[in-house]
This record gives structure tokens, C-alpha cells and sequence, in this order.
């Protein structure tokens, strides 16, 4: 079962906007007015885009289009691809939530008896983890 094809294009494009908003840096040029390019520009219709920016902007489409042919499917393949990278850790991150914790705790407080207070780290991460896991044996 696949993804329709227009629905795929507009996720593309709009990864690919996060990626370009996310990596402002590849698109920062070193502009000098001078007074002849002042001159020039009343003719100018619009902005151009630079030599630089077009390549700054090819190179993310390239690294884009990289990381989509890329087989790997491990996390360190994001190392390869630094302005994807960025995007992913932003938005392919979770909150942080205590209610996993929480419930460990109320494991925890019903295997510590006192009955128990000498048993090794190792045996009460066991036996915590045995206690949440008893569902699966039934």
C-alpha cells in the first residue's frame, strides 16, 4: 500500500522547506553594493538569484536527494547528511514525559518490601521488570 503520488510530492516539498529554514547558513552571502551594480539594478526587474545561492541551494538538494537513495536505515547515516540531520533531530524528537517513570516507580514501590531491603541492584531490576511484564504471560 503506497502513498498517493501528490500527497508524497507536497511531503517533499515541505521537508524540503524545513531543511532550507532549518540551514540558514548555506544561503548567507557576502553582498558589496557598489555604485555600478546600483545602476545596473534599475533595470533589474525583480531579484535574481546569485551564482551562490543557486549552489548553496543545489548542494541541499543534492544531500536531499542523497539521503532518500541512501539504503542505511541506521541513525549514524545521518551523520553523512549534516542539513538533514538538523531537521530530524528537531522534529523526529520526543518530550520528555515522567509517566513511563512514574509507572516504574509503582513497580518498584510493590516489589520493595521490606521483606526484600538486602536484594542487589540487579535482582530488583529484575524482579521491577518481571512485575510490568506480567501481562505478557497471560
Amino acid at each position: 500500500m503506497g502513498i498517493d503520488s501528490s500527497y508524497h510530492d507536497q511531503l517533499l516539498n515541505v521537508f524540503k522547506e524545513r531543511v532550507y529554514l532549518e540551514n540558514p547558513g548555506c544561503f548567507e552571502l557576502d553582498v558589496s553594493n557598489t555604485m555600478e551594480e546600483e545602476e545596473d539594478s534599475f533595470f533589474v526587474f525583480g531579484e535574481l538569484p546569485s551564482n551562490e545561492s543557486i549552489l548553496s541551494k543545489n548542494k541541499i538538494e543534492l544531500e536531499i536527494q542523497q539521503y532518500f537513495n541512501d539504503n542505511s536505515r541506521d541513525l549514524a547515516s545521518l551523520d553523512r547528511y549534516p542539513a538533514v540531520r538538523k531537521v530530524f533531530i528537531k522534529y523526529n524528537t520526543p518530550l520528555p514525559s515522567s509517566a513511563p517513570v512514574e509507572r516504574l516507580f509503582s513497580y518498584a514501590t510493590m516489589t520493595n518490601l521490606p521483606k526484600s531491603n538486602k536484594i542487589s541492584d540487579y535482582l530488583f531490576e529484575k524482579r521491577v521488570l518481571l512485575k510490568s511484564n506480567m501481562h505478557l504471560l497471560h
